[in-house]
């Protein structure tokens, strides 16, 4: 069992230590793997627990204030990944294809911004997680739980 336990151990340094990525390795949520997943664990458990445990008996917060800022945030910083998006996908002088497109793990200024705008792209994922959050201190109940895990047409 030790050997078993060993073996695990060495095999999650080799990955998330030695095959990483090192321009990636100090980033937030993306070093290991266990940063993102707790970040996952702890939104089910608000959605699912907490959040329905929390609202059961107060009426739904007016948080439409919060939800203008935070919605013109996201418009803004996605509209940003977009059009860098647009402007790493064309090309536009870079010549990538659409297709298989290897991992550029080199320190020039293009490979950087490819980095920098799916890190930001990640960060936006992990807040488009607040909105439901949001959402769930403003109803009650099922509905809430409903809304923030079922996916809408």
């Amino acid at each position: 069992m030790v050997e078993i336990i060993r073996k695990a151990i060495y095999f999650y340094q080799l990955v998330f230590d030695e095959w990483a990525d090192p321009n990636t390795k100090s980033w937030l949520f993306v070093a290991k793997p266990y940063q993102g997943l707790t970040i996952l664990a702890l939104y089910l458990m608000f959605v699912l627990k907490w959040g329905p445990n929390f609202m059961k008996n107060r009426k739904p917060m007016n948080l439409e204030k919060v939800m203008i800022v935070y919605n013109a945030v996201q418009v803004i910083c996605c509209t940003h990944v977009f059009l860098v998006g647009i402007t790493i996908g064309w090309g536009w002088g870079q010549g990538y294809r659409w297709v298989c497109e290897p991992v550029d793990y080199s320190n020039s200024e293009h490979a950087k911004l490819v980095r920098k705008t799916v890190y930001i792209y990640y960060l936006l994922k992990i807040a488009d997680l607040a909105d439901t959050k949001n959402n769930s201190l403003g109803m009650q109940g099922i509905r809430s739980t409903c809304r923030a895990l079922c996916p809408s047409p």
